[in-house]
């Protein structure tokens, strides 16, 4: 999910809830300078510019979450998807809001509007789950879809969070037959044949091949976190095994050298933070948060506990800002 934010901010469009008007005017340019800040010093910036400038704020990215995505019932199931994707539309109505659109983006505006203020109230009788259509979740998904290639005229990006939550929520129920098809129905009209589509990215905890659902989604790259070389289940032009060996076991968490650039320039910038040493600081951090290991490659450092430790040692002391903040947000 941390890296998935990344990627939103690397192609997402620049929308007017992004920038602080300056004298009722609102400057998309400098939201896009201001965006540009995240990555001046990264690796992607100054070693492959060209890739840089053509992608860098170019797309509206969709973001799925099923993580909300439970199953006591087919209603239930059919209403989660619903409301999961209901608030992906939603968010994108909020980001549009006061945007500059022409006669025909303001009238598909307001048809989506419309449709979101009905769809909202129709989830919200949770008592009567018969009354949502299998195809409800679709529909949301193309009203959106509609939106986006109204407004920008061009494709988009999804990015699509926990995409196995749906199909483990069912497995074993009676009824698992008649909601894996609704889901792999929802997935064909996000991913096969959508000429709206620039690219999406699919990041799931388990191993559940879109190809083996009968999703249409035949284009499929597996990127794995837990090993270094690893073999898809496809065959290579030579009919062999493929295995793939551009693991994301690198990309995830920060190692230690990451850390202590952050601890450095903590210590520069705040003057509370600069009254402990690098070497205090770091001791601290890897007591308390390095305990993360991917494929095999130990010493890992939560991010967000990282973050959150220097933001309280900036107003207290170390004492006061070791706690166990991933926990707390119940990931």
């Amino acid at each position: 999910t941390f890296n998935l934010s990344i990627v939103e901010e690397f192609f997402n469009v620049v929308t007017s809830n992004d920038v602080k008007p300056v004298d009722g005017t609102v400057d998309l340019e400098a939201g896009r300078t201001e965006r540009l800040k995240l990555f001046e010093e990264s690796l992607l910036y100054t070693t492959e510019r060209e890739f840089f400038d053509e992608h860098f704020c170019r797309y509206p990215v969709i973001r799925i979450n099923f993580k909300e995505v439970s199953a006591s019932s087919l209603g239930t199931f059919y209403k989660k998807l619903a409301a999961s994707l209901h608030s992906t539309l939603d968010r994108w109505l909020r980001q549009l809001e006061g945007a500059d659109l022409d006669t025909r983006a303001k009238a598909s505006h307001q048809r989506v509007v419309e449709y979101h203020d009905s769809m909202e109230l129709h989830l919200e009788k949770t008592a009567q789950h018969w009354e949502l259509q299998e195809s409800d979740a679709e529909n949301i998904f193309v009203r959106l879809s509609n939106l986006l290639h109204d407004v920008y005229m061009s494709q988009y990006v999804v990015l699509f969070d926990e995409y196995d939550k749906p199909l483990k929520a069912i497995r074993g129920q009676p009824w698992e037959k008649a909601a894996a098809e609704m889901y792999t129905s929802l997935v064909n009209k996000i991913f096969k044949d959508n000429n709206d589509l620039k690219c999406g990215l699919l990041v799931g905890v388990y191993k559940l091949p879109l190809v083996d659902i009968g999703s249409g989604a035949n284009c499929v790259h597996f990127l794995p976190l837990t090993v270094h070389g690893y073999h898809s289940g496809l065959n290579d032009d030579r009919g062999q095994p493929a295995v793939l060996h551009n693991s994301l076991v690198d990309m995830f968490a920060h190692d230690g050298t990451e850390v202590r650039l952050l601890v450095e320039a903590a210590r520069g910038r705040y003057r509370r933070i600069s009254y402990y040493s690098t070497e205090v600081i770091m001791t601290t951090l890897t007591k308390w948060y390095d305990g993360y290991a991917f494929g095999g490659t130990g010493g890992k450092f939560n991010p967000y506990a990282v973050a959150m430790f220097l933001r309280e040692l900036e107003h207290g002391n170390v004492n006061f800002a070791t706690q166990d903040y991933w926990q707390d947000t119940e990931n």
